[in-house]
């Protein structure tokens, strides 16, 4: 199963809490916690450190690669777009590598971040050539030469997916988003424009998390929310909550603009608490059956039919 995004995880590493504790007991003055910088947003956190990051970049080109028809070899050529790049740009660039162009379209699109990104990006570039042999570095040696996120095959839209009105009918052949789906915030629009973009035959790859990301203990608590309240608490957090679509409603929508889909559950709710939950959550909720509010997340495969 493909890893979700932790959106609750801290800033402040395991490490730093240890060295703290131990300073503090040692009668060390002890450092101030460092903040994030600047760029980094509560709609697109710095969520993995470097190596963490390198792994999670290897395995999303690995997964998305297991997924296609005829493995790598089918990237040749073909315009990949991504959904919700998050933190970096590793699995563009090593889709780059292996001969795709890439679009990278995120409302909250990370900027460069010198302390993070310039030493990440090195790493990656190691590690890429260990894991795919033969790969082409160009990509990722502009990236380090130009210390900025420009390099040839990777446009970037610092936009909403409603919003790529620039890109032309027909012109994605494959689409792919990891935990990007839940934090929409006008999800008919979004998908009608994936619709209008991707061309006849084109597929896309789509894990969503349907959880309340502010406690996956407790995965269906933002369905007891009141239609109001959540608005604003949408606004507030940037829908880093998520918001509220279940698989159900999200497979509506895709086959509405023009897609064969496919839906595997990969994640589901704990019985008892779904009881416990049920009585509580709205009722426009309670219209969805039980069985379909019991997943919590799983992979839409999605072709663009023919019209």
């Amino acid at each position: 199963m493909t890893p979700y995004r932790d959106c609750r995880r801290s800033y402040l590493s395991l490490h730093r809490v240890i060295s703290y504790v131990l300073a503090w007991l040692r009668g060390l003055p002890i450092a101030e916690e460092r903040k994030p910088p600047e760029g980094w947003t509560q709609g697109n956190p710095l969520e993995r450190q470097c190596n963490e990051a390198v792994d999670f970049a290897i395995h999303s080109a690995n997964t998305l690669i297991g997924l296609l028809p005829g493995g790598k070899g089918f990237l040749q050529g073909r315009t990949v777009l991504e959904i919700g790049a998050g933190q970096d740009f590793g699995f563009p660039l090593i889709l780059i590598g292996l001969g795709a162009r890439t679009i990278l379209v995120d409302k909250y699109l990370c900027d460069w971040d010198k302390h993070f990104h310039p030493s990440f990006y090195l790493c990656l570039r190691n590690a890429a050539i260990e894991k795919f042999p033969g790969i082409n570095t160009a990509a990722l040696d502009q990236v380090i030469e130009r210390q900025a996120h420009d390099a040839d095959g990777m446009k970037t839209m610092k936009i909403g997916l409603e919003d790529v009105y620039e890109l032309p009918d027909g012109s994605i052949d494959i689409h792919y988003s990891n935990a990007t789906f839940e934090h929409l915030a006008d999800i008919p629009a979004s998908i009608a424009q994936l619709g209008r973009i991707t061309k006849t035959g084109g597929i896309g790859f789509h894990q969503i998390d349907f959880r309340d990301h502010r406690n996956f203990e407790r995965p269906l608590d933002y369905l007891t929310i009141a239609d109001e309240d959540f608005s604003q608490l949408l606004e507030k957090v940037s829908w880093s909550c998520g918001n509220r679509w279940r698989y159900t409603q999200f497979q509506s929508v895709f086959e509405e603009n023009g897609f064969d889909v496919l839906f595997t559950p990969n994640l589901f709710a704990n019985e008892k608490y779904l009881n416990e939950i049920y009585p509580h959550v709205r009722e426009k909720f309670k219209s969805i059956s039980v069985e379909a509010l019991r997943v919590l997340g799983g992979r839409f495969v999605l072709m663009k039919k023919g019209t």
